[in-house]
């Protein structure tokens, strides 16, 4: 039987990464981007039994979380997204950077962020998340490069910044529009944008 529940829907992503990845599969180096999955992988699995999160999916360059609604406070999301930023960051200097001939100039981490509830479903032998809130994360991350810099930026709906983010203290966030593609109001979409890289030099 189908249950709904809950969820604020982290997605995130690699800026470059299809640049990076051709640039070393034409060297032959393609493995060092494989260690540098396996390690981030390894680094969330630990944090989820910390936050006890769910990593639902990876979609080739990053991964969808699922965190149950009702266990997130929004001061631990962002320490998360920012030790989050710093792993990957410690990661691709250490195993792509120095097999690569060219290195591209945006090269961090774009994050998406929705509140909602999904639906389970049973597809083959793996559980499946049904939901408007999990689409809505995955096209707020594709859209954090549509204005300015993507790297190490995060958009949230307002739902989910109205819920976590309205008194989180030395954290600014900036009302932004972005352009949606197939969602209602998707024209000219209304979220909030958070850059990390501040809190990235203070931790």
């Amino acid at each position: 039987m189908a249950k709904v529940a809950m969820y604020l829907t982290v997605t995130f992503d690699m800026c470059s990464s299809s640049l990076m990845i051709e640039d070393l599969t034409r060297s032959k180096n393609l493995d060092a981007f494989e260690r540098l999955l396996s390690k981030l992988y390894a680094y969330l699995e630990s944090e989820a039994r910390k936050l006890n999160f769910e990593i639902y999916q990876f979609t080739g360059d990053g991964w969808i979380l699922l965190f149950p609604a009702n266990n997130v406070e929004g001061r631990r999301i962002i320490t998360f997204l920012v030790s989050l930023s710093k792993h990957f960051r410690s990661l691709r200097k250490k195993f792509v950077e120095n097999t690569l001939r060219l290195v591209p100039q945006s090269r961090g981490l774009t994050f998406g962020l929705a509140l909602g509830r999904l639906r389970t479903l049973q597809i083959g032998n793996r559980q499946e998340f049904l939901g408007r809130s999990l689409i809505l994360a995955c096209r707020l991350q594709a859209g954090v490069g549509q204005k300015g810099r993507a790297s190490y930026r995060v958009l949230v709906s307002r739902t989910a910044y109205n819920r976590y983010f309205t008194n989180v203290d030395g954290v600014k966030f900036f009302n932004v529009k972005r352009k949606i593609k197939n969602l209602r109001g998707g024209n000219r979409y209304k979220c909030k944008k958070l850059s990390l890289v501040p809190l990235m030099r203070e931790a």
